[in-house]
């Protein structure tokens, strides 16, 4: 009885030995997991289904110029541009199917505290519960506003270009037309210099032959 008794108590103590040591490692993994989720590169929001912010990181609250609980409790779509942009997208993803519960690549103009204005490539998760509703979107947020301006910079480049050949075309018509115009004028003055030459050798002939024929008349006076 007592070897039994001792047996169950160092299964007993080796069953909680392994539960603390799980217990211990979990506490490990999930402070290792904010540590990343709290320093990571990328900004990350956690919206819930009203679309408000329930949770940021560090990112986030850096690239949107917010202290740490300034973000809590804020409508998501206060942050944006184009308000009514994100209620469309966040319909898209709440009535996709499970295979689709995202979208990613999402291109979104944003609004800092400042005013100042910052583009994010977005992507965002629909997290459904048991009965299937939606519980929360998680968002992740790439800064893309160098890329963005440096696009616009192209684009504005671009179109000064193309204005400015159709301003070169139109200059080279125009000038093309004047010396068309200005190679008519001299070709018809040459034109009429040539037949005023020719009726001016007709006259200088005629009028040697009637020399001739005066100086014929006195020779037969």
């Amino acid at each position: 009885g007592q070897l039994r008794g001792e047996t169950g108590a160092r299964l007993v103590w080796e069953k909680e030995k392994h539960l603390r040591h799980t217990s211990t490692k979990l506490i490990q993994n999930e402070k290792e997991f904010r540590n990343l989720y709290e320093n990571a590169p990328v900004a990350y929001l956690s919206i819930n289904s009203n679309g408000i912010i329930q949770k940021s990181n560090r990112r986030a609250k850096e690239l949107l110029g917010y202290k740490d609980s300034e973000l809590f409790g804020k409508a998501a779509n206060s942050l944006l541009v184009d308000k009514n942009k994100i209620s469309r997208i966040l319909y898209q993803t709440s009535t996709a199917t499970p295979e689709h519960k995202s979208v990613t690549d999402i291109e979104l103009q944003h609004r800092r505290k400042d005013q100042a204005h910052i583009w994010f490539s977005l992507s965002i998760d629909t997290i459904k519960d048991k009965s299937g509703d939606i519980s929360e979107y998680r968002v992740a947020a790439n800064d893309i506003t160098d890329r963005k301006l440096a696009e616009g910079k192209i684009k504005k480049a671009q179109e000064e270009l193309e204005e400015y050949s159709k301003t070169l075309e139109h200059k080279v018509a125009e000038r093309t037309a004047e010396l068309l115009k200005t190679n008519e004028r001299l070709q018809n003055e040459i034109k009429t210099r040539i037949e005023a030459e020719e009726k001016k050798e007709v006259l200088i002939s005629d009028l040697q032959n009637a020399l001739e024929e005066v100086k014929s008349l006195s020779g037969l006076l």
